[in-house]
């Protein structure tokens, strides 16, 4: 998600959802048009929490980014058994 939220931040404003904004700060040092809000979903679908709806205010689009990592890992097998870079990195 990082790397999306800075190639948009090219030519948009973006807010960026984290679980933990000190985490990624200062990857995003010097973009002023970057805001990040801390938000825990979990509380959210409880409804528990107040976080989400701010920052999602104003917004044009809604890009998620969840539940992968950028680069092909064993993560990206179905099982989490197979290195499947090599595969993912001819196609």
């Amino acid at each position: 998600g990082k790397l999306v939220a800075l190639r948009l931040s090219d030519s948009y404003n973006v807010n960026g959802i984290v679980r933990d904004a000190s985490s990624v700060e200062s990857f995003f040092e010097g973009r002023d048009n970057i805001n990040l809000f801390q938000v825990d979903l979990l509380d959210e679908m409880k409804g528990e929490g107040s976080t989400l709806a701010p920052a999602l205010q104003k917004a044009n689009a809604i890009v998620i980014c969840t539940g992968t990592t950028a680069f092909p890992t064993k993560a990206w097998s179905r099982s989490g058994e197979t290195d499947i870079a090599g595969d993912v990195l001819k196609a």
